[in-house]
């Protein structure tokens, strides 16, 4: 368990590069916390902050499935009107999010349905996180040195 200096502030790639491993592997946050020597609302930041989205099979981008599909009171008036994916037409069509995805590891990398393409998939790469990273950093410099 390394310990971290106290005015470093900024997670290093070596930090990364752990973080994206230990998800793999199914450690919990607070033990990639410990092993790194940061909070674990840290390593939970990082993660949500540089996972990738990966886009849907639908045309428009969006879910085949509304959040609301299960309870759905019109549900019926729009196979009646011939619409059978409720993002056509439907003005109440909200989004459905995975639920694994608001609850660590925030991200698809262990999940077991994996192939499952009814919600938006987000996944912890390293070389994303790494240069999502770098750009962030740049763009918040541009303009202090013109």
């Amino acid at each position: 368990m390394s310990k971290r200096s106290h005015h470093k502030k900024q997670l290093s790639l070596n930090d990364r590069s752990i973080i994206h491993l230990e998800i793999e592997t199914g450690m919990s946050a607070i033990e990639i916390a410990k092993k790194l020597g940061v909070s674990r609302q840290t390593v939970y930041r990082e993660i949500k902050r540089n996972r990738k989205s990966v886009q849907r099979r639908t045309t428009s981008n969006k879910s085949v499935y509304c959040k609301h599909r299960n309870s759905c009171s019109y549900k019926a008036y729009m196979r009646h009107a011939g619409f059978t994916l409720c993002f056509q037409k439907c003005e109440h069509y909200e989004d459905g999010i995975c639920e694994k995805l608001l609850s660590f590891p925030f991200c698809c990398n262990t999940c077991s349905k994996k192939t499952n393409w009814n919600s938006q998939k987000y996944y912890y790469n390293l070389d994303f996180a790494v240069n999502q990273t770098i750009n962030r950093r740049k763009n918040s410099r541009k303009g202090l040195f013109d």
